[in-house]
């Protein structure tokens, strides 16, 4: 036996066979693949993706002019805190932005012009018109989401804004206030007595009224009442420059009256609200044509409303 164990034993060392190895490991090897069946799969760097301010840059935001193109107050740092009404005026100049109206209307500062007051409505040199008709502004453009809105010249540029909750005492801007919010002016209080101007914190700024406009006596225009002839009026004062002293208040016979549907409720088109202007307490009404300046020809019961002509006037 051990003769024939010796014999195999040189038979294997002579012809060089391989005895066979394992792996360490209880699995064999996997196969492996050729070149020609191997899959190549790119996968993108994170550096070839688009930066979070590529994809900004890129996007549309809105075609309305945003707030940033006008000066800015930091909303952490109000700046009219320990300041005096006399400081104040000094160098006055209009609200820049949605948030400085805020802050002045928090210290009872006011957000729009100073003036002039008159007691008759002062149209603009130049007031567009198609043919002989006066033309009205249709084009109502707003600002820091819905909060600011764009004043026009006649001609079609930019002139200011108004501020939502702003104060505003000038026809001009009450005006636009109205027409823009269908709300009154913060400076405004419903009351059209009992209050004096020399207790309350609006001081000379504060206006009265807010009340119903019949549109009904033989006397008074007719004003447009809507295609379904549910339109009401409201009124407000407006004021000269002797409507507030500081100490009195003399209400005079310069009104603002604006149209809102039946129960008071706002009229939500913007392009189908009406304000007027009457100096001579319902005699004659102007129409504001929403752009600085911008009245139509005076209406009387006699004369009758006389309808405008509604174009966009944005150069």
């Amino acid at each position: 036996m051990k003769k024939h164990i010796l014999i195999l034993l040189s038979c294997l060392f002579l012809t060089g066979c391989d005895l066979p190895s394992f792996s360490s490991g209880s699995e064999s090897a996997a196969p492996s693949v050729s070149e020609s069946e191997k899959i190549t799969v790119e996968v993108p760097s994170i550096s070839e993706a688009p930066s979070i301010s590529e994809t900004l840059s890129n996007a549309t935001v809105s075609n309305e002019p945003s707030v940033s193109e006008e000066p800015s107050i930091s909303e952490e740092e109000d700046p009219y805190i320990n300041r005096s009404e006399e400081q104040f005026y000094t160098n006055y100049t209009p609200a820049v932005s949605y948030q400085d109206s805020v802050y002045r209307t928090k210290h009872y500062f006011r957000s729009g012009d100073l003036g002039p007051l008159p007691y008759i409505p002062p149209k603009a040199e130049y007031q567009p018109k198609f043919g002989d008709t006066y033309i009205r502004n249709t084009d109502y453009q707003y600002t820091d989401n819905g909060n600011g809105y764009l004043v026009y010249d006649g001609n079609g540029n930019v002139i200011k804004t108004i501020y939502k909750g702003g104060a505003y005492i000038t026809p001009d801007d009450v005006c636009a206030y109205v027409m823009a919010f269908g709300d009154k002016p913060s400076n405004y209080t419903s009351a059209k007595r009992g209050v004096s101007p020399s207790t309350d914190p609006w001081g000379k700024y504060l206006r009265l009224n807010f009340s119903s406009y019949s549109n009904s006596y033989p006397d008074e225009v007719h004003l447009p009442t809507g295609d379904n002839n549910d339109y009401k009026y409201m009124e407000r004062d407006i004021g000269g420059a002797s409507y507030n002293t500081g100490k009195k208040i003399s209400r005079d016979t310069f009104r603002l009256i604006f149209s809102y549907k039946s129960g008071k409720e706002l009229i939500t088109e913007v392009n189908s609200r009406y304000v007027f202007l009457t100096a001579d307490h319902y005699r004659t009404f102007y129409e504001y044509l929403n752009y600085k300046g911008g009245y139509g020809e005076n209406i009387t019961f006699q004369t009758k409303y006389i309808p405008t002509v509604n174009q966009g006037l944005a150069a």
